[in-house]
């Protein structure tokens, strides 16, 4: 018994040893320092593409909405996204701060990737980052499905399989199930980027962060 319990133990070390190293990305595409981060973030992963492999957890920055429209709210991310757009070079469109009501609601814009993930995971990161170009650069609305229809065309996603699923129980169940992995991994802001490399998460960055930075980092760890 013991010889069997020694052999299992060996074998799920030599398995750990042995698994790709990967970057587990945690974010929201409604999340502004996400929306900053993500060319830099482009760049890592198109850098380390054979390397490394790719998470992408959905976070959940507001999951539910319900925030009041008000002034207050809507200097609070005005100011957010002025800061975002001075460090990372991002533009920005602030039309939708002049909007009388908005839910901002990010759950149904995190499903839209858990969507995606489950027709063409490779396209998920490319997806993510053209809803956020459809929210912060073109004020349009990720909480509508057809918000995703020119996205869906442009990445070559079939719209309709997607508009099929996107509404249903089974990816609202798969979206919790990512907010979910984000808290029991530790996550409490976005972006955080991780590496996983022989069973152990290593942090690269937790907010804005850039290539040279995170390269660093990951270099110091799978070198």
């Amino acid at each position: 018994m013991i010889k069997y319990q020694l052999l299992i133990l060996l074998t799920t070390m030599i398995n750990m040893t042995d698994q790709k190293p990967k970057l587990i990305y945690v974010g929201d595409p409604m999340c502004s320092w996400c929306y900053g981060i993500a060319e830099e973030l482009a760049q890592t992963t198109e850098h380390y593409k054979e390397t490394l492999g790719l998470e992408i957890i959905m976070g959940g920055l507001r999951a539910g909405g319900g925030e009041e429209w008000n002034t207050q709210f809507k200097d609070f991310l005005k100011h957010h996204w002025e800061d975002v757009g001075m460090l990372s070079g991002q533009p920005f469109k602030f039309d939708i701060l002049n909007w009388e009501a908005f839910d901002y609601d990010t759950e149904p814009s995190c499903r839209s990737v858990v969507t995606v993930q489950s027709i063409d995971p490779d396209k998920a990161l490319t997806f993510f980052k053209e809803v956020q170009k459809g929210f912060y650069l073109e004020n349009k609305d990720p909480k509508l499905v057809d918000f995703y229809q020119d996205i869906c065309t442009k990445l070559d996603i079939d719209f309709e399989l997607f508009k099929s699923k996107f509404d249903t129980p089974e990816m609202k169940a798969a979206t919790q199930k990512h907010f979910q992995k984000s808290q029991q991994i530790g996550v409490r802001s976005f972006p955080t980027i991780l590496i996983e490399h022989n069973g152990q998460l290593h942090l690269v960055a937790s907010g804005y962060s850039t290539f040279e930075k995170m390269k660093e980092k990951i270099d110091s760890v799978i070198r």
